[in-house]
């Protein structure tokens, strides 16, 4: 049983990861407002604490999570607990993950509508 707090959502974002341990690019697989899982090359470790830049599409600026921590890795995957957040970071959270809501659910709407249709 799924026991997050707040709902994860599916996407696929470019982050910037930085930490004692290394520094580079991840994928995010998905998000909420307090953590996200992630896929990446670089050697990470359960414990290790990050600072990663999010960069959602068609944005200037990345949203900055000023501090997570490793809680789960399975081979390249990764689970991170957000720690430390400002609050203007956090509303933009909250509105990345309402907005990949929004997409998913018409990408759905879209993909139920063609197939009813023959198309």
């Amino acid at each position: 049983m799924d026991q997050r707090k707040y709902p994860r959502k599916k996407l696929r974002l470019k982050v910037w990861v930085q930490g004692e341990a290394a520094v580079g690019g991840a994928i995010i697989l998905n998000l909420s407002r307090r953590g996200c899982a992630l896929q990446c090359d670089r050697a990470l470790q359960v414990g290790d604490f990050l600072a990663v830049d999010i960069h959602p599409p068609h944005e200037k600026l990345p949203v900055k999570i000023e501090v997570a921590v490793i809680r789960w890795a399975r081979g390249k995957h990764f689970g991170l607990e957000f720690l430390r957040v400002h609050a203007a970071e956090e509303e933009l959270l909250r509105e990345l993950v309402k907005s990949s809501e929004w997409l998913h659910n018409l990408k759905r709407a879209v993909a139920g509508s063609s197939r009813r249709s023959g198309s």
